[in-house]
């Protein structure tokens, strides 16, 4: 269970880099490393300054009440057994959530290309 909120965290992660790539630059989004705070945070406030349109739908707020807010990505090293399952039934929601609300969307809007999911 405990590999499924890691795993999870990188889903935001990926997925928030991606709106930020797609709106900004590749390099803008790896400045942010693995800090997923600062990408639901900062990123995405400078983001929406930039391109207003760009949120989609994806306030700095979305991993709040989760584990996924908790050690990413330093959590990959804790001992097993640190979450229940309706924890980590939460976070793989959420991340799913989030996924589809910005991945997804960008490639059913057009806005994401195959060739860009491969960056």
């Amino acid at each position: 269970m405990d590999n499924a909120v890691y795993s999870a965290g990188y889903v935001v992660e990926c997925s928030l880099k991606a709106v930020i790539s797609h709106h900004s630059s590749v390099q803008d989004a790896r400045q942010y490393g693995h800090d997923l705070a600062a990408l639901q945070g900062q990123a995405l406030q400078q983001l929406r300054a930039l391109v207003p349109h760009a949120h989609l739908k994806l306030p700095a707020s979305r991993t709040q009440g989760t584990v996924l807010e908790v050690g990413h990505p330093i959590r990959r090293y804790w001992a097993s057994g640190q979450w229940t399952q309706q924890e980590v039934e939460a976070a793989l929601k959420r991340a799913s959530e989030i996924y589809r609300d910005t991945v997804v969307a960008m490639v059913l809007d057009g806005d994401l290309s195959r060739q860009e999911l491969a960056v």
